[in-house]
């Protein structure tokens, strides 16, 4: 008996841990994070106040919430815009059909060389059953039928 305990510790085994045991302890661990969060922040928040209460007057903070909207929302769309140009100047393209037709020669296609390189590899598909845990490689693709119209 007692070599089967040294025997279930050496291999790091242990058959009382179940996998299903590990949801609670998570759970708990994010509500505990997530309360320290608040609880920090709130801290912050006091301690910020009692130093200079005129800070947190409400209508600045109205303006400063408008105002760094205003600026965020500037720099996105010229962010935006300044890499959409770049993009355009960088392929040389006039339209987007253009750019559609460029990217299909850059970019490799599904029948190309670097994607049959990979053909030989086993990976997990699910194809469409109940078991997960059949693998599909190129060499043992499912049979597809032909139907064919007869009259």
């Amino acid at each position: 008996m007692a070599d089967e305990d040294n025997a279930k510790q050496k291999s790091g085994a242990s058959e009382d841990v179940k996998p299903t045991s590990v949801l609670p302890g998570a759970l708990f661990l994010t509500g505990v994070t997530f309360a320290s969060i608040v609880g920090g922040f709130g801290y912050a928040i006091g301690q910020a106040r009692r130093r200079s209460p005129g800070s947190f007057d409400q209508q600045e903070g109205v303006k400063l919430a408008v105002r760094a909207l205003g600026w965020g929302t500037v720099l996105a769309v010229s962010g935006v815009g300044i890499l959409v140009l770049g993009v355009k100047t960088a392929l040389g393209v006039k339209d987007a059909k253009e750019f559609g037709v460029k990217m299909r020669g850059i970019l490799p296609t599904k029948d190309g060389k670097l994607v049959s390189y990979f053909e030989s590899w086993r990976i997990p598909r699910n194809k469409g059953g109940e078991n997960n845990d059949e693998w599909l490689s190129s060499s043992s693709k499912p049979e597809t039928k032909k139907i064919t119209t007869e009259e």
